[in-house]
């Protein structure tokens, strides 16, 4: 076959040796092959957006990106969401001084009456030492910070979470020392409507659970957030039977994930939410619409 075509360029030639000799390699190659390699001198084509041309080579290469998978959906045509419930342990123990002057007044009398538990005298002794070093336990407590000193002359370390290098009397929602006697959660703005609302993802179809819930902090804050995941499992999950016309959507389905915050200061990045704050829940509903403030509370409540 091959002689009787010689009449053929040897560019024409190769293409149809490559072809007979291998044809299934050929349409591979045929197929992954832009076609606007395959211009003629006279007339050229414009490469896709996207493509560019390598230092040192005379041939282009495709650069392709990633397509976002679609969203998820459940046979009734519910979208799934993935919710974080990210909170901040106390900080201080909480006791109210109606509280403290009962203690004052029992404690003497059991005392008289023989009532209380014998305790060591050393552990009613109190010693004054900075317990501090023997604390650090966290990367940033351990560093050097700018420090700042307080009126009782101990001294602050901003984002530090130990007792004693905490400002009590801090009121900015961003700060991890904010409301030091509650325990408070982390609540993000959207961009979109301006409602607040737990941190939370869609789920797509190249995504599990846990896929979702580890990608939350990650494409929301900068790098460097550590985070104590409760559960393996979604602590609680709930329905909304609401359509979303948007998505053409019948409903939405939300799993709920507690995790509490270790270390690392909260840098917003997200494309998604706007702002964030640290609320303890006597302040949600200064944050939260009546729907949200329910979905919430109603999570929130089985910590």
């Amino acid at each position: 076959l091959l002689p009787s075509l010689s009449f053929l360029s040897n560019m024409k030639l190769r293409s149809l040796t490559s072809r007979v000799l291998c044809p299934t390699l050929s349409q591979h190659l045929i197929a992954v092959q832009p076609s606007y390699l395959f211009a003629s001198k006279n007339k050229k084509k414009k490469a896709p957006a996207g493509m560019g041309k390598p230092k040192g080579s005379s041939v282009f290469e495709p650069k392709f990106e990633e397509e976002e998978a679609p969203l998820l959906r459940t046979k009734k045509n519910y979208l799934v969401n993935v919710s974080l419930i990210f909170f901040r342990y106390p900080i201080f123990v909480h006791c109210p001084e109606e509280s403290v002057k009962h203690l004052k007044t029992v404690i003497p009398v059991y005392r008289e009456q023989g009532l209380l538990f014998p305790i060591q005298k050393e552990l009613t002794e109190f010693r004054e030492e900075d317990a501090y070093p023997k604390n650090m336990t966290r990367v940033e407590e351990m560093t050097i910070f700018e420090r700042k000193e307080y009126e009782s002359g101990n001294y602050l370390i901003p984002d530090s979470k130990h007792f004693q290098r905490v400002d009590p009397n801090t009121d900015d929602p961003h700060s991890i020392q904010y409301a030091g006697k509650y325990r408070v959660y982390l609540l993000m703005k959207r961009r979109d409507t301006g409602e607040w609302e737990l941190p939370t993802t869609n789920m797509r179809t190249d995504q599990s659970l846990l896929d979702c819930k580890d990608t939350i902090i990650s494409d929301n804050f900068v790098k460097g957030v550590e985070v104590h995941y409760l559960t393996r499992k979604p602590w609680i999950h709930a329905n909304y039977d609401t359509p979303i016309e948007k998505d053409e959507a019948a409903g939405l389905k939300k799993f709920y994930f507690p995790a509490a915050h270790l270390t690392g200061k909260l840098e917003l990045k997200s494309k998604i939410y706007d702002d964030f704050a640290w609320v303890p829940k006597i302040k949600m509903n200064k944050y939260l619409s009546r729907e949200k403030f329910d979905e919430v509370i109603n999570g929130i409540t089985l910590l």
